[in-house]
């Protein structure tokens, strides 16, 4: 953390480990004079982040045969809650919610 002695804009860049509360003190003075401390909590939150798909995608498919792919992923957030959906697929190929973890089926 720093602050510009000129203007008083203090900047930071809070990491990952300093989640929490941190605590600062500021003070302004003149030659003459110094004014009491201000003190300060700053709440530095962790950033959402987002989730990886662990799986490894099934590559191959047979004309005519079932294709089928189980998607798992993580998220590192405790609590967020996953949700998947196809982008991109093509005709006849669909989502099904409920498979353990989640499945991609072709009709």
């Amino acid at each position: 953390m720093a602050i510009d002695a000129a203007s008083g804009l203090i900047t930071w860049t809070p990491s990952i480990a300093q989640a929490g509360s941190q605590s600062v003190s500021v003070r302004s003075r003149t030659r003459a004079a110094c004014r009491p401390r201000q003190n300060f909590t700053v709440a530095v939150v962790i950033p959402n982040r987002g989730p990886t798909i662990t799986s490894t995608p099934v590559t191959g498919a047979t004309a005519g045969q079932p294709y089928a792919y189980d998607v798992e992923a993580t998220d590192p957030d405790a609590g967020d809650v996953l949700t998947y959906s196809l982008i991109d697929a093509p005709e006849g190929l669909n989502y099904r919610c409920g498979h353990r973890p989640h499945r991609l089926d072709a009709d």
